[in-house]
């Protein structure tokens, strides 16, 4: 099974949002990102099979963002909430493994990062997933992952630039 990791987008920042950490929106750049980043990877991967969301606003918003590109309906769980973990992540994945089928998931950090860390090794990885990254890795049956790409947003946001420059 593909799985592609990607981090919400840019949110308002805590300081200027008043209320529920979980009801932070995504900024206007967050939203503008969102969807460049989404179309590139659309255009790269095809449609998944599944976009599973954390229900925090700003991974909701991301994910719908990117199901749109996609052309896929998102689900939402509580399973992707801030302080997630390993043993939720297989727990949530397990009824839908099928080995050539692709799943988003969109969410946070640090949980990704440890995430990503327990499935392509037994030993701590140091993994950084920015805002707006998509991370594929590809896992078996038992979980066990192959890192297979880290695309930053950098590189997505360059070539969405230069398809936008040679149009013109």
């Amino acid at each position: 099974m593909r799985l592609l990791f990607i981090r919400h987008a840019i949110a308002e920042d805590r300081e200027i949002h008043d209320g529920n950490d979980l009801q932070r929106e995504l900024s206007e750049k967050g939203k503008e990102r969102a969807d460049i980043v989404s179309k590139m990877l659309a255009s790269y991967y095809g449609a998944p099979t599944y976009i599973f969301t954390s229900t925090a606003l700003r991974a909701t918003q991301t994910a719908e963002i990117t199901g749109k590109h996609f052309g896929v309906t998102v689900n939402q769980t509580e399973a992707l909430l801030p302080g997630a973990n390993i043993e939720g992540f297989k727990q949530l994945l397990a009824p839908y493994y099928k080995k050539e089928s692709t799943a988003v998931i969109v969410g946070h950090e640090p949980d990704f990062s440890f995430i990503i860390s327990a499935l392509i090794s037994s030993e701590d990885v140091a993994i950084s997933v920015k805002k707006s990254s998509c991370i594929e890795i590809e896992i078996d049956e038992k979980f066990y992952g192959e890192l297979k790409a880290s695309i930053p947003p950098k590189f997505l946001m360059h070539f969405a630039t230069k398809e936008t420059d040679d149009t013109v």
